[in-house]
């Protein structure tokens, strides 16, 4: 890595070093300082929100290991983090070997686990909108991977088995430890041939009991203004929505983007808009004024900006927009 020296204007070498040489630990240390910089490390990591359930999780009655640092994505798909220092080529089989264990588990076995966490509420209202879990995502965290790891999780991966891994590198300055995180696998474009995992859960959800209605989740809902917003999503063209899972999905040429979804949370309504591009978050936050947060994986296909309406103000904002205005 190189520092630019712009009172000198030129560049300068770093010292790079590694985990081991700093004497820096797997769980004690890495998973420690991930763990307490959750959003900062998921906004390197580009996955878009994940809510952090917990770590040294056991999988399975019959397990003596324990997951790393289990996450929930905004689609309530669990998320097995496993963390190792160098490079291990049974990481990749370690992950999948827990993943396979934790689909044995039930929404209450996750909501149970991240009570008094940061976005329980949001977890808990997700998951009892789904009928079952989705299957889980694994990411690798290391520094460096041998061929055969990124060629398994390729192969995984279009088999439409979710496989993401960085690496970290570290670099000296002054006394200061820099770490940067890269993606190793899938790189950018290769969602292009891979059908995005977001699809299975929409055939999932056309499934679901359709007994639930709208007026079910309006009347049991803490949002005062959810009726003003199904309604006026419906009357937009939005379909009717899936009331079960308190979703409304993609619509195409909207006033805020080419695709939105629309996911009703305990308090809030999160809204995603596809293209994750400087000129769109430029666009929204002009016509929104609104914070945004990425999601998806940074440069590919399947990502893009989400923001979250609070108020009925909001809303009405919102509603502006969509309309032209």
């Amino acid at each position: 890595m190189l520092k630019f020296d712009t009172e000198k204007g030129k560049l300068v070498s770093l010292t790079s070093t590694n985990l081991v040489d700093e004497s820096l630990l797997e769980r004690y240390d890495l998973q420690a300082a991930i763990i307490k910089s959750w959003e900062e490390f998921c906004a390197e990591l580009g996955l878009g929100e994940l809510y952090y359930v917990d770590s040294e999780v056991i999988p399975h009655a019959s397990c003596r290991d324990s997951i790393d640092i289990l996450a929930l994505d905004w689609e309530g798909a669990p998320v097995v983090i496993e963390l190792k220092r160098s490079k291990n080529k049974l990481q990749l089989l370690q992950a999948l070997s827990y993943a396979a264990m934790i689909t044995t588990w039930t929404q209450e076995d996750y909501i149970s686990r991240i009570s008094g966490k940061p976005g329980a509420d949001d977890v808990k209202y997700l998951l009892e909108s789904l009928d079952e879990m989705p299957d889980p995502r694994i990411v690798l965290v290391a520094e460096d991977y041998d061929p055969e790891v990124i060629l398994t999780a390729d192969f995984l991966h279009n088999r439409d088995i979710d496989v993401t891994a960085v690496s970290i590198q570290l670099v000296k300055h002054n006394s200061d430890l820099l770490m940067s995180i890269n993606r190793r696998y899938p790189l950018a474009g290769l969602e292009e041939t891979y059908t995005a995992r977001g699809v299975s859960m929409r055939k999932q959800s056309s499934s679901v009991n359709e007994e639930t209605t709208w007026e079910d989740v309006i009347n049991s809902s803490k949002i005062t203004w959810l009726r003003n917003l199904v309604e006026g999503l419906q009357t937009r063209g939005f379909g009717d929505g899936n009331a079960k899972c308190r979703f409304f999905g993609a619509k195409r040429n909207t006033a805020i983007g080419n695709m939105t979804t629309v996911c009703i949370r305990s308090d809030n309504v999160l809204i995603h808009v596809y293209g994750q591009t400087p000129e769109i978050e430029a666009f929204l936050k002009s016509k929104l004024d609104m914070p945004l947060e990425p999601w998806g994986r940074t440069g590919d296909r399947r990502s893009g900006w989400g923001f979250r309406i609070r108020t009925s103000e909001e809303l009405n904002r919102l509603f502006t927009v969509l309309d032209g205005n």
